[in-house]
């Protein structure tokens, strides 16, 4: 099933361009002509992408199915990256992630979409890390407790991850997000 899906993803909303495969918006970008909503789409499937990966890593599904997903999501940075380079201050995000520059558009579906793939390729421990950290002491060592007056006991306040949680809970929550980008995809 997941297989299937992702398959369909990679059908409609990959663009096979200049040796990459990167996210698109299959119903409006190749005429130039998406409406708001569109130029964000990528940014929930890029999300949904990377909670996926995240779920089937070292997982029961098939490592096959985790590269293809890694492939994508890392040269959908790549190419949003690049054209995250745009306007006067050179920070604008454009919607083309084939280019390999800014392709003169900008607004917030295109820099929403960007932030979400670049993210969803940072690995789910440096999320929770910087989740977790909620002080910076002055002396640069981090802590949870503001009242640590900047001193480390070696301790970062971060329970221990849970290797234990099992494969059930995993497949359920990914079956789940799977089902949710099939529900976009209708």
């Amino acid at each position: 099933m997941a297989s299937g899906l992702i398959g369909n993803i990679d059908e409609v909303f990959v663009q096979k361009a200049n040796n990459s495969l990167v996210l698109f918006e299959s119903a409006c970008a190749p005429n130039n002509n998406c409406n708001t909503d569109q130029l964000a789409f990528r940014a929930v499937l890029a999300r949904a992408l990377g909670a996926t990966l995240a779920l089937t890593r070292g997982s029961s599904i098939s490592e096959s199915l985790y590269n293809r997903i890694s492939t994508t999501l890392r040269a959908s940075a790549i190419g949003a990256a690049a054209a995250c380079s745009g306007g006067d201050n050179g920070t604008l995000c454009g919607s083309d992630w084939s280019y390999g520059d800014w392709d003169g558009s900008s607004g917030l579906g295109q820099s929403l979409s960007a932030l979400e793939v670049i993210l969803a390729n940072l690995p789910a421990k440096a999320l929770a890390n910087a989740n977790n950290t909620t002080a910076l002491a002055a002396n640069g060592t981090s802590s949870n407790n503001a009242s640590s007056n900047g001193s480390d006991n070696g301790t970062s306040g971060i329970a221990p991850s849970n290797a234990g949680v099992g494969t059930t809970a995993s497949m359920l929550v990914t079956v789940s997000t799977l089902c949710a980008v099939a529900f976009l995809l209708l």
